[in-house]
C-alpha cells in the first residue's frame, strides 16, 4: 500500500512539473524571442505550437490508444515533454531569426505531443494503482497543476537570475525526468484491459458535436485563450510599460497563480456539494469583467500601477478556476445524457475533450489575440477583443441556463449499461 501511495505522490508531482514547464515560458520566452528578431505574430505562433500539436495528437490517440498503452504513454510522454523543455533552454544559444523560430516551434510541437500522452494517461494510471482514491485523484491532479502554474514563473525568475535564460529550462527538465524514472521504477503491477475501447474516434466526435457538449467546449475554448494571450502579451507589457527587468517579471504572475490554486480548492468543494452548475455560470459571467479590470489599468492613470495590474491578474485566476473545475463534471454529465455506455468511458471521453479544448483555446490565445491582434492594435485594444470573445462564451451558456437548469444541483444521471454510444438516441 505504501508503494502505491508513493507512486501516486510522485506521479502527481510530475503533473505539477508539467504545469511548471508550461508556465515558465510566459516570463522568459517572449522577451528572448523578441531579442532574437521575432515579431509578435511569430512569437504567438511558436507559443501556440504545444496547443496545436496537442489538438491533433488527441485525435490521433483517440484512434489508436488501448488501455494497455497507458503506461507507455505515461512514461514516454513526460520524458518527451521535459526533454523538449531542456532543449528550449538551449535554444537561447541558437542563431537569431528564422532558425530560432523553426527550432523553437518544433520543440513546442513535440512538447505538446508528450504533454498529451501524459495528460491522457495519468488519471487512468494513478487510478489503476490506487482504486480506492479514484474519486479524489482528479482534484489532486488539478491542484498539482495549479501549484505548478503558481511557482513556475517565480522559480523561472529565480533560476534566470542565477544562470541566465537556459538555466530554468534545463534544471526543471532534468529534475522532472529524474522523477519520471523513479515513478517507473516503483510503479506497482497494473492490471489493465488489453482490448481497445468500444468508443471509436467517430463516436467521440459524434458525441462532441451534441448541442450542450459543444456549447460547453466553445465556452471553455474562449476561457483558455486568456492564458495563451497572457503568455505572449503580459511579459512584454510589464517590461515596456512598467520597465521591469527580467529578474523580477515572474513575481507578478504570482497574483494569478495563487488565487487560481486557492479557487481550485474552493471550487472542488462546491462541486462536491452539487453547486458546480451555478459556479460555472457565475465564473463565466465574471471572466469578462476580470479582463475589463485589466483594461481599466491601461486607460485610467489612477489605476496604472503594478498593484492594480496584479489585482486584475488575481481576478482572472479566481474566475478561471471557477470555470475550469466544474467543466469536467459538466462534460461527463452530458456525455451520459446523450447516451454514453459506461462511467469509465464517460471519463475517457472527458479526458480527450479537455485535451481538445485546451489545444484549441491555447492556440487561439497566442496566435490570434496575443499574436496577430496584439501586434496590430496594441495591448489595451487587444483586451477589448478578448472581452468580446468571452462575451460569446457567456452567450453559449444561456441555453444551458434556460433549458438545462444549470443553476440547479449538478448531479450525474444514471447510465443504462446496455445502451451503446453509437446507437444512442439524440436527446436534444
Amino acid at each position: 500500500m505504501q508503494r502505491k501511495r508513493l507512486f501516486a505522490l510522485i506521479a502527481v508531482t510530475v503533473y505539477g512539473f508539467f504545469g511548471i514547464s508550461m508556465s515558465i515560458l510566459a516570463p522568459l520566452f517572449p522577451n528572448k524571442a523578441f531579442a532574437k528578431g521575432l515579431s509578435r505574430l511569430q512569437i504567438g505562433l511558436v507559443s501556440s505550437g504545444m496547443q496545436i500539436s496537442a489538438f491533433f495528437a488527441t485525435i490521433l490517440f483517440m484512434m489508436i490508444m488501448r488501455p494497455a498503452d497507458t503506461f507507455f504513454m505515461f512514461t514516454a510522454g513526460p520524458i518527451l515533454c521535459f526533454s523538449s523543455c531542456i532543449l528550449m533552454g538551449v535554444m537561447g544559444y541558437s542563431p537569431n531569426g528564422e532558425i530560432f523560430e523553426i527550432l523553437c516551434f518544433a520543440l513546442t510541437l513535440t512538447s505538446g505531443v508528450g504533454g498529451t500522452m501524459f495528460v491522457s494517461s495519468a488519471y487512468s494510471i494513478i487510478s489503476f494503482a490506487n482504486p480506492d482514491l479514484s474519486k479524489s485523484i482528479g482534484s489532486y491532479i488539478e491542484m498539482a497543476d495549479g501549484i505548478g502554474v503558481v511557482i513556475g514563473p517565480t522559480l523561472a525568475t529565480v533560476l534566470y537570475s542565477m544562470g541566465g535564460y537556459a538555466t530554468p529550462f534545463v534544471c526543471i527538465g532534468v529534475f522532472a525526468i529524474i522523477l519520471v524514472v523513479i515513478a517507473v521504477m516503483i510503479a506497482p503491477p497494473l492490471n489493465v484491459n488489453e482490448e481497445k475501447s468500444t468508443l471509436t474516434v467517430f463516436a467521440f466526435l459524434k458525441l462532441a458535436i451534441k448541442p450542450y457538449i459543444l456549447l460547453i467546449m466553445i465556452t471553455i475554448v474562449f476561457v483558455i485563450s486568456i492564458f495563451g494571450m497572457i503568455d505572449t502579451m503580459v511579459s512584454p507589457h510589464l517590461k515596456d510599460h512598467f520597465k521591469l527587468s527580467q529578474d523580477v517579471l515572474g513575481y507578478v504572475y504570482l497574483a494569478m497563480g495563487v488565487t487560481y490554486v486557492f479557487a481550485s480548492g474552493l471550487s472542488g468543494y462546491l462541486v462536491e456539494k452539487g453547486h458546480g452548475g451555478i459556479l460555472f455560470v457565475v465564473s463565466i459571467f465574471c471572466i469578462p469583467f476580470s479582463i475589463l479590470t485589466m483594461y481599466l489599468t491601461t486607460v485610467f492613470e489612477l489605476l496604472d500601477n503594478l498593484t492594480c495590474f496584479s489585482i486584475a491578474l488575481a481576478l482572472i485566476g479566481l474566475a478561471a478556476a471557477g470555470a475550469f473545475v466544474p467543466c469536467y463534471l459538466l462534460l461527463e454529465k452530458y456525455a451520459m445524457y446523450y447516451g454514453i455506455k459506461t462511467a469509465s468511458e464517460a471519463k475517457v471521453f472527458v479526458s480527450f475533450m479537455i485535451c481538445l479544448v485546451y489545444g484549441a483555446g491555447g492556440a487561439l490565445g497566442p496566435i490570434f489575440t496575443g499574436g496577430f491582434v496584439f501586434g496590430e492594435i496594441g495591448f489595451a485594444n487587444t483586451l477589448l477583443v478578448e472581452i468580446g470573445l468571452l462575451c460569446l462564451g457567456v452567450l453559449c451558456t444561456l441555453p444551458l441556463i434556460f433549458y438545462q437548469n444549470l443553476l440547479g444541483p449538478l448531479e450525474l444521471p444514471q447510465i443504462n449499461e446496455n445502451k451503446n454510444l453509437v446507437d444512442a438516441d439524440v436527446v436534444a
